[in-house]
């Protein structure tokens, strides 16, 4: 039996349920990617990477690292955007949402595509692109596939 609790001010459903985890996710995803931007930003290892004349610098690294930092700044100003509009239960979470997961997805794939033309000894270390793009496609087809049939979702993004 599928129980929906209403608000009493009428505005729609609560968020609660798997919908919890969604929240969950977003406010996790932002902090783990605010960590990971800031510890690059403030590691020597970028500096070199990027810095002509170093020993570590390589032009296509440079531009790829670049492109990087520049797209997780701006995931992060998504995230916020979506964390915001996830718990002003917004009408437009859903489609934001799984445009966002859709972007999320394309910049995995390519990402995928460009890590192996990186020079040998740049590449990363803990770096399975197999692995990181198959949790990406497997992430976003079972949120995606959540948005589109959740009566909770349909029922609490309304204002």
């Amino acid at each position: 039996m599928n129980t929906v609790v209403k608000n009493n001010d009428l505005k729609g459903y609560r968020i609660r349920g798997i919908l919890i985890l969604v929240g969950v996710s977003l406010i996790w995803s932002f902090f783990a990617g605010l960590s990971r931007f800031l510890n690059v930003l403030g590691g020597e290892n970028f500096v070199l990477l990027i810095t002509p004349g170093s020993d570590y610098y390589f032009p296509s690294v440079e531009l790829f690292l670049k492109l990087e930092m520049f797209s997780n700044f701006i995931f992060l100003i998504l995230y916020l955007y979506l964390i915001f509009i996830f718990f002003k239960k917004d009408k437009r979470f859903p489609k934001f949402y799984i445009i966002f997961l859709l972007i999320t997805l394309f910049f995995s794939i390519v990402e995928y595509i460009l890590i192996p033309t990186l020079p040998l000894n740049f590449k990363m270390i803990d770096y399975n692109p197999w692995q990181e793009l198959g949790k990406s496609i497997i992430f976003s087809l079972i949120w995606i596939f959540y948005i589109l049939k959740s009566e909770r979702v349909k029922a609490t993004f309304i204002n």
